[in-house]
């Protein structure tokens, strides 16, 4: 079991004890947590018997519900008094990267967000996107990487070519990625213009909703002749707890979102390119390494 997740956030606190039960089953040597295992660390931070027994029954429930809403590609099943990991975290890639990005604030000693981590994010919502849309995807985010060239210019002349789309000038000779991390598109058998194109901001801190009106379709309507002007999305590796954020808030300001849960039900490790699932697994075991742990408990 892991440590005290002492960067616990009141308003949030089912959902991240949820987030704590996940990560405990697939980032520690203890792949079942029972009842009484989460009670015993419960009472450092609970009041009461009752407090402890009602945030233990949230908790728990949470767990169920991701399992209904995720299905078999859940990595964890709930039993009455216990929760346990199906698959090891290195047969469940995606998800565990996802979890781990979306539960580090818990631990203070927990692992930064490097650059590296925000392009693996990328990729891993590339992938959602693409199954989501029933159709293709790139991550064109800065810095890029082969085979998407690094000058904006030429990665909009890239991407042109790969959509059977038309692209013009960047409007600012200077720009990286004019705020888009990800393209996606559901083309047609005749490979012409027209299509259903999603433009995806992706952030990976927790104040995401701070970036959520960035991506500008003015901008890019003139950077890329579209038949069909793009709809907005916007991902981040939490679960939207609706005590924090409206979802219809979120989804207005940012486009269509993809919280952790949506992300991890469409992503697929056999998705990703091999170079990208070895990058992920080997971040996830140096985040791994940074953990408390069950000597912090006391």
């Amino acid at each position: 079991m892991l440590g005290y997740p002492d960067g616990m956030d009141e308003r949030s606190a089912v959902t991240q004890w949820a987030d704590w039960l996940e990560l405990t089953a697939l980032f520690s040597a203890s792949s079942t947590i029972s009842r009484s295992d989460v009670r015993e660390l419960m009472e450092l931070r609970a009041v009461s018997d009752d407090e402890v027994g009602a945030m233990l029954d949230d908790a728990f429930n949470t767990i169920a519900d991701r399992e209904s809403v995720l299905g078999p590609t859940y990595p964890l099943e709930r039993a009455r008094t216990r929760i346990g990991a199906r698959r090891p975290r290195q047969q469940c890639v995606s998800f565990s990267f996802l979890l781990a990005l979306g539960t580090r604030h818990l631990f203070s000693a927990s692992i930064r967000v490097d650059n590296e981590a925000a392009r693996l994010f990328e990729y891993v919502t590339a992938a959602a996107i693409a199954r989501y849309l029933n159709g293709q995807s790139v991550r064109i985010g800065a810095p890029r990487e082969a085979p998407v060239p690094t000058s904006f210019r030429h990665c909009l002349e890239f991407l042109g070519r790969l959509m059977g789309e038309s692209s013009r000038m960047p409007m600012n000779p200077r720009a990286q990625d004019e705020n888009v991390d990800v393209v996606g598109w559901s083309p047609f058998a005749d490979g012409k213009p027209g299509q259903l194109i999603v433009l995806a901001q992706c952030k990976t801190q927790r104040d995401w909703d701070q970036a959520l009106d960035s991506v500008n379709l003015d901008v890019w309507n003139e950077q890329m002749a579209w038949g069909v002007t793009p709809v907005r999305a916007f991902a981040f590796p939490f679960v939207l707890d609706e005590r924090r954020h409206s979802w219809k808030y979120v989804a207005k300001q940012g486009g269509i979102p993809f919280d952790r849960l949506r992300l991890s039900g469409l992503a697929r490790d056999e998705d990703l390119s091999e170079d990208v699932r070895e990058r992920i697994a080997r971040w996830c075991d140096a985040y791994a390494l940074g953990l408390p742990d069950p000597s912090s408990l006391t």
